[in-house]
This record gives C-alpha cells, sequence and structure tokens, in this order.
C-alpha cells in the first residue's frame, strides 16, 4: 500500500510513466486506491484496470467517470458489483441491467425495483446464478416458472419462495432431491406428508429433524433416516428413542453407537444398558 501520495510531474511523458507503472502495480495487486493523487481517480485506463480485478473499486472512481456510460458497460463486464457505485441512472437502465445479470445474476440486487420485478430480466438472471430468489420481487417470488427455475439451480432458494409455493410438492420435491435439509423451507403440510419426508430422509438422514412431529414418530421414516445417516435417532420422537425393542433393531444393524442417541431413560438404566448390549449381541450373533 502507499501510505502518502504520489507527486505527479506536470511533464506528460512523465505522467504516462507513472500511470504505466501504476497500473501495472495495480494489477499485480502491489497498490491500494485510498492514496493515489485525484488525477488517477479520473483516468480510465486507471480505474479500469482496478475495477477489473474488484468491482467495488468504483467507490474511488471520479464522478466522471462513474456517470461514463461506455466506462460503466465495459467494467460490468468484468465484475458487476461496480454497480454499487455508478450512477443511478444505470441501476434503472434496461440494457446495462440486462448486460450485467447475463454476467452474472447476483446484479439483481442493485437494480432498480421494476427490473426486479421484470420476468425476463429474473429468468436471465437466474440462469447465471444460484443465489438470486431472495432479490426477487414479492411477486414474482409467487410465480411458479421463476420458483422452479430458482430451485433447479440451487435447491436451497426454496426459502425465499412464496408461502403457496412452499406448499406446491414439484419445487419442493425437485429442492429435497438435492438436499434433503431443504425440507426446513417446506410447508408443514409438507412436512407431514409421508411421500415427501420419505425422499428426504433417503437423501440426507439429517432430514428427519425438519419432519412433523407425527413422522418423526413414524418407524418407517426413522428407518430410512437411519439407513442414509446412522447418527440421526436423536432427532426421532421421544418414544421412539425410548422403544427398547426399537433401539436394538437398530443397534443390530448400525452398531452400538446407537445407543448414544436413545433416550436417558434407556442410556442411564445399567440394567437396561446391559440387556441392550445382551440382546444386541444375540442379534448379531444369528
Amino acid at each position: 500500500m502507499l501510505a502518502e501520495k504520489i507527486t505527479v510531474n506536470d511533464d506528460s511523458h512523465q505522467f504516462d510513466a507513472e500511470k504505466s507503472t501504476l497500473i501495472n502495480n495495480i494489477k499485480k495487486r502491489r497498490v491500494g486506491l485510498s492514496h493515489l493523487p485525484d488525477r488517477f481517480y479520473d483516468d480510465y485506463d486507471v480505474m479500469m484496470a482496478a475495477v477489473q480485478l474488484n468491482g467495488y473499486s468504483m467507490e474511488y472512481a471520479s464522478a466522471r467517470l462513474r456517470s461514463n456510460r461506455e466506462f460503466v458497460e465495459t467494467a460490468v463486464q468484468y465484475d458487476v458489483n461496480v454497480l454499487h457505485y455508478t450512477a443511478k441512472e444505470f441501476r434503472d437502465d434496461k440494457t446495462v441491467i440486462t448486460n450485467a445479470v447475463k454476467c452474472n445474476g447476483s446484479a439483481l440486487r442493485f437494480a432498480y425495483r421494476r427490473w426486479r420485478d421484470d420476468f425476463d430480466t429474473v429468468m436471465i438472471a437466474i440462469s447465471t446464478c444460484a443465489y438470486v430468489l431472495e432479490y426477487v420481487s414479492t411477486r414474482l417470488r409467487k410465480n411458479y416458472d421463476v420458483v422452479m427455475a430458482a430451485v433447479l439451480g440451487n435447491g436451497s432458494e426454496l426459502q425465499y419462495a412464496s408461502t403457496d409455493l412452499k406448499a406446491n410438492e414439484a419445487i419442493v420435491t425437485v429442492a429435497i432431491k438435492q438436499n434433503g435439509c431443504n425440507l426446513h423451507y417446506a410447508s408443514n403440510t409438507l412436512c407431514d406428508k409421508f411421500d415427501i419426508v420419505l425422499i428426504a430422509v433417503e437423501n440426507n438422514g439429517y432430514a428427519i429433524k425438519y419432519a412433523s412431529d407425527r413422522l418423526r414418530e413414524n418407524k418407517c421414516i426413522v428407518r430410512a433416516a437411519m439407513k442414509q445417516n446412522s447418527n440421526v435417532l436423536g432427532h426421532a420422537s421421544d418414544r421412539l428413542r425410548n422403544d427398547k425393542d426399537f433401539v436394538i433393531e437398530l443397534m443390530a444393524q448400525y452398531g452400538c453407537h446407537v445407543l448414544d442417541h436413545a433416550s436417558d431413560g434407556l442410556r442411564e438404566n445399567k440394567d437396561c444398558v446391559m440387556t441392550l448390549s445382551t440382546q444386541y449381541c444375540d442379534n448379531v450373533l444369528k
């Protein structure tokens, strides 16, 4: 980093030499931007070199450059974060916003509301970035095609869907097939639906903790979750964790560590532990 401002010789050749050295140092990340002479903040080449490495360097650009269409449109192609510091008019400009989301859909967060509510713009953004739905308008978060496209790209985007679409089986199924724990974002109704929860726990055993109380007491669901991950018994219902015969069954399949996730009552009762261990060994020997 340069601790002091650089002294610039008025001679144009000297300036060109200093400018060339500065651009080279910027590209090699040898110099910061906070202590440059003001003259460089208004220099197209110097600031373009800076924003190509980090869009947030646009903060240091002169007002003239931040309002220069050619500069902004070129800079956006390298890093859409430049939009955070450009003149406001560009964040409401169809061409600029469209080109930006084509490069990286996350640019949508800088766009004015009307573009976050524009179907075509939003769909382009979703196609180039897996984390966009949170920036989309409330109206389009209710749109099946928008949400399905987002969830296909990233199942966790389900969390930003409308309440109605969180209850849509097709959308939720796509999400939980990517990661069963996306069940966390589904509606209470679907978290209580056997087929949906089964898909989720078969993908990720830990998804059982997002199932309804009724299904966390369902042995079929618990068995499926345990098959995927034998450490999830602790998320089953208290009744099943206290069911000696069921715990023995699971121990026979997955080992003694299952007992670690059984109820306190089973784990703290020495006679019960001895009985469980003996029956476990008998089952294994069979």
